[in-house]
């Protein structure tokens, strides 16, 4: 009997010191898996354009900030992949990137036209991306060298010979904003492309090779070289595509709008226009990552993003470089990415002559 009571004590004891660590595991297993799966991971940022520009500032800042709000500190890397106007860039994401939560890139904001106009080598399909947010909206203005004789957008409509005008691919709004109003307005351009980037673009109006570009005005007035062009007067702006002037091009400066409406546009063309801009001017500074990742890492991607872009420490270290966050519900980025697709076939049409397609 004895000896069966010490056994019981001992079976006792060793159901204690079991129990004892059952809290340990219990924690372990109870503690959600995202919050487990970032700690000690490496995040990387996919940049659809060159290092220097807009793109890459912003996704740098993102990653020396971002890594706080999110569940174990993950580390950030940056990893430029430019090519065909971010569509490489996106095809990588799409076809090549794990659906893990670990990689997510930034792509203009305009590049469902390419699958909407049937553009070769598209490897994606838009609205299945998974959207994390986006750091900023701008519009666009197209501006000239100031030593050209074209002063208003009626010169350069009236231009005798056809304007050399840099672009990069043709899902890049430094191509989309000039066609579009070749297109509808008779602008008189020849659009140059294959340049990788906004810099070489730059680069060829210093040289002389190109006489006009458009570009996201947050670049055009906050950054080299635009900043000495500005102070030199080397440049002119001659419309913007904002359904309002933006003050900080030249209150003087005309939009889109303005033009069609002087020029009694038909509807077909102001909403040709709007499937054009609405990726150029809403989207901008875009954030996507594959399809298909777990609902619980995008949420945490997205609160993450959010968080940081709120952060005052990346706020203030921002605006010392030009960079303004303007954050957006990501859902409803999701929810126009398919609404955008869903236009007319007229409107299709129009966007494939727009492509070249």
């Amino acid at each position: 009997m004895k000896r069966a009571a010490s056994l019981c004590m001992l079976l006792a004891c060793v159901s204690l010191v079991a129990t004892a660590f059952v809290p340990t595991t219990a924690n372990a297993a109870s503690t959600p898996e995202p919050l487990q799966f970032y700690e000690g991971k490496t995040i990387r940022i996919i940049v659809g354009f060159p290092p220097g520009g807009f793109y890459d500032l912003w996704s740098r800042l993102l990653a020396r900030h971002m890594g706080r709000h999110l569940p174990g500190s993950p580390r950030f890397i940056v990893q430029n992949m430019p090519g065909a106007g971010s569509a490489l860039a996106a095809n990588h994401l799409y076809q090549l990137a794990k659906p893990d939560g670990l990689t997510f890139g930034t792509v203009v904001g305009s590049l469902y036209l390419m699958q909407m106009g049937g553009a070769p080598g598209v490897e994606f399909n838009w609205p299945k991306f998974t959207f994390v947010g986006r750091t900023t909206g701008d519009t666009s203005v197209f501006y000239v060298r100031a030593d050209s004789p074209y002063r208003t957008w009626q010169d350069v409509r009236a231009a005798k010979e056809p304007i050399p005008v840099g672009a990069s691919g043709t899902a890049s709004g430094t191509y989309i904003v000039p066609q579009v109003m070749k297109e509808t307005f008779g602008f008189n351009l020849n659009l140059i492309t294959g340049y990788p980037g906004g810099a070489p673009i730059d680069a060829a109006m210093e040289r002389g090779e190109l006489t006009g570009s458009s570009r996201s005005i947050g670049p055009y007035v906050g950054r080299e070289p635009f900043l000495t062009w500005h102070k030199k007067g080397f440049v002119r702006p001659i419309v913007q595509t904002g359904k309002e002037r933006d003050r900080r091009v030249d209150a003087t400066v005309p939009t889109v709008w303005e033009v069609a409406k002087e020029l009694r546009s038909p509807k077909a063309d102001l909403e040709f226009m709007e499937t054009a801009f609405k990726g150029l001017d809403e989207w901008f500074w875009l954030y996507i990552a594959p399809p298909g990742i777990p609902a619980e890492r995008v949420k945490i991607l997205r609160e993450g993003f959010h968080k940081a872009l709120n952060d005052p420490r990346l706020r203030e270290e921002g605006t010392k470089i030009g960079l303004f966050p303007d954050p957006t519900d990501p859902t409803e980025i999701q929810r126009l990415a398919a609404e955008v697709m869903n236009v007319d076939r007229k409107t299709v049409e129009r966007v494939k002559r727009l492509l070249g397609h």
